[in-house]
């Protein structure tokens, strides 16, 4: 993609803006509202102009993938683009600002290359959902998935071009049964998405004293319990599968009410009563994007593998002494059953890195001459 061209005329477009902020901070204060509204009107028919031109180079972009058989999603390329557009980003709005603009504006000419199909975990308005829409943006088809085993189905099957799964919460830990299914699967990680879970207090009612009930997945009970004990805690808690069947319940019921995210208020026209009321701020959840292509290196790269070191004493010790000896930053270790052997475990290790980077390509030669099952599980950008 031609990408130069859209930022030389952004880079016009910039100077032209600067220069009038500067002529307006230099006393050029006798413009009325209509003239700078005019201005604006103007400066978004420039950003319309540029946008369709990203769009028909996209296009283009499209027609020499789909002769090459190249996938249409590359995360490692857009990784690049995200990196570019924060590092020449001066303006006063904020980088992740700058992202979700251009995430949306990625997505819908994205759209353009081949429509994408992209499953996920839960229902519409779940974290899980806002993470997909984080990563791939709105202009994508999303097919709801009740369990983590459909969406590695989808995505085998090719119902769905790529799948969004839950892999681990900094207050709760690690979702067992995606790991597990990693085990068994021919799938890859092709990215991560980091997401800020922020819980907020759904009801039809306007007054916490009418509240009777409470419905919410248990794990955001967990995750807000302080905060129910201090403000309701005589209410009936409800346990359902998802927060945003919870929000659905609430919508229906009087003195009732819903915890989950704000997403959720908006599709069932509910009062957020209350927000961010988790008892940890800093309460985030890691997402993988699953597919079957395999990524080429961003320059900042996570590999994620899994091995089962064969039975002898040390064996665990020996395979995280070779990441040691290479100097590898290991971001993430755990063990599950493996159910193939009885009393052996199967781990999974994060590291930073590309899977086919000297240092760790040679220790990852070194665990597999050591281990009964080993799998590179995915090379992919850190969480942008």
């Amino acid at each position: 993609m031609n990408f130069t061209v859209f930022f030389k005329n952004y880079t016009y477009g910039k100077i032209a803006q600067e220069a009038f902020i500067l002529d307006w901070k230099n006393g050029n204060k006798d413009l009325t509202l209509d003239d700078i509204r005019k201005k604006i009107n103007e400066t978004d028919d420039q950003l319309l102009n540029l946008i369709n031109q990203r769009a028909q180079l996209v296009a283009k972009v499209g027609k020499v993938k789909s002769k090459t058989n190249t996938a249409i999603y590359i995360p490692e390329r857009e990784k690049q683009i995200f990196e570019k557009l924060k590092n020449n980003n001066n303006s006063d709005l904020p980088n992740e600002a700058i992202v979700s603009i251009f995430t949306e504006i990625i997505s819908a000419c994205r759209n353009l290359e081949k429509p994408l199909t992209v499953s996920y975990l839960g229902p519409e308005a779940s974290f899980t959902h806002s993470a997909a829409i984080k990563q791939f943006g709105s202009s994508v088809k999303f097919l709801s998935q009740n369990s983590i085993e459909s969406v590695f189905f989808n995505v085998t099957k090719g119902f769905s071009d790529y799948g969004v799964v839950p892999i681990e919460n900094t207050t709760e830990g690690t979702v067992n049964y995606t790991l597990d299914k990693f085990t068994d699967s021919k799938l890859n990680i092709v990215a991560e998405i980091e997401l800020k879970i922020t819980h907020s207090f759904l009801s039809i009612e306007d007054n916490l004293k009418n509240i009777k009930k409470i419905y919410s997945h248990p794990q955001s009970f967990a995750q807000c319990k302080n905060w129910i004990l201090n403000h309701l805690p005589n209410v009936e808690l409800i346990e359902v599968n998802s927060n945003s069947y919870a929000a659905k319940l609430a919508a229906k019921e009087k003195y009732s009410a819903s915890i989950g995210p704000e997403i959720a208020a908006l599709k069932y026209n509910l009062n957020s009563l209350f927000t961010s009321i988790e008892d940890f701020e800093h309460n985030t959840t890691r997402f993988f994007i699953i597919g079957k292509n395999i990524n080429k290196p961003s320059g900042h790269d996570k590999t994620s593998i899994m091995f089962s070191p064969r039975e002898k004493i040390g064996a665990l010790y020996e395979a995280l002494k070779y990441f040691n000896d290479k100097n590898i930053n290991l971001t993430m270790i755990e063990s599950r059953p493996n159910k193939k052997n009885s009393w052996q475990y199967i781990f999974f290790l994060d590291m930073e890195g590309y899977f086919k980077d000297d240092n760790i390509k040679k220790a990852l030669e070194e665990v597999k001459a050591i281990s009964t099952d080993f799998k590179i599980l995915g090379s992919y950008p850190m969480n942008k």
